[in-house]
């Protein structure tokens, strides 16, 4: 929540930042191990290569994530789309709590989840494995849901290291993103790159036509190896999966929204 809050400050946006549920870690090996590989990508304060500031200037309320859920989808009944971008904690929290929730939130997009990656068939993303059983909860509850996979941030919506450099050069921001961006290098991999994966659930939202779907029943291990997913196909009533994508197009509109972000006060803050 800190990182929320820091990149308001950055830019100078006031939006409502409430804090969600604690969630809890797994100790098991496997859960240490991918615990691990985040960290080791986004860093210990989630930004990367970037440390955050001691002053942070916007604060968050202290609120209930669902109560605030809640109340903004229930005033918007089939208008309000969650971006999932994290484990599925608070939206299991919230359809717990407001079970009418369901049907009024339009849809939820949900980032992460891996049904196994070239060379890595037993990869298990994060997002998935920190709390599986929200993650099959969420999927089964009847809700509109839509997973973007792991494999598409290191398949199709991914910067080169060339393209790293070109950002870098791309003002304030793009020198931002490049700093963030100097631990995100995916390993495992014969080229060097770093995912976009969250972005995509923006995209999904607001160009859809960036990607292709298709239509699975999705099964969620929360035994044996939680966060393993696997799925078989069901036109008519499975969850969409994002299985493609259009890079072409989502370089272009990334690379143009990095040029224009002139109003980004980064490096200026004095406590960086």
């Amino acid at each position: 929540i800190k990182n929320t809050l820091f990149l308001l400050d950055l830019l100078n946006k006031d939006y409502l930042v409430v804090p969600g549920k604690k969630i809890t870690k797994r100790t098991d090996a496997e859960g240490l191990a991918a615990q691990k590989r985040a960290e080791e990508l986004h860093g210990t304060g989630s930004l990367g290569g970037l440390k955050t500031p001691d002053v942070i200037y916007h604060k968050a309320q202290n609120a209930n994530i669902a109560d605030e859920m809640w109340r903004i989808i229930s005033k918007n009944p089939k208008k309000v789309s969650i971006l999932a971008c994290t484990p599925l904690t608070d939206v299991d929290y919230l359809f717990k709590k407001y079970p009418a929730s369901i049907q009024l939130v339009k849809q939820v997009i949900i980032v992460g989840g891996s049904f196994g990656l070239p060379g890595q068939p037993e990869h298990i993303s994060y997002n998935a494995g920190t709390n599986a059983t929200a993650y099959r909860s969420v999927l089964e509850s009847g809700a509109t849901c839509t997973i973007i996979p792991s494999l598409v941030g290191r398949t199709w919506a991914n910067f080169s290291a060339k393209q790293v450099e070109q950002i870098s050069k791309m003002g304030n921001y793009g020198a931002f993103l490049a700093q963030t961006f100097s631990t995100y290098w995916e390993t495992g991999f014969a080229d060097k790159f770093v995912s976009n994966n969250d972005i995509c659930a923006y995209l999904y939202l607001t160009k859809r036509r960036l990607f292709k779907t298709q239509k699975f029943n999705v099964f969620v291990d929360i035994k044996n190896h939680p966060g393993k997913l696997t799925k078989t196909p069901n036109r008519s009533n499975g969850t969409k999966v994002v299985v493609g994508m259009n890079r072409k197009v989502f370089l272009k509109i990334m690379f143009k929204k990095i040029k224009s972000m002139n109003k980004f006060n980064w490096p200026n803050n004095q406590n960086l």
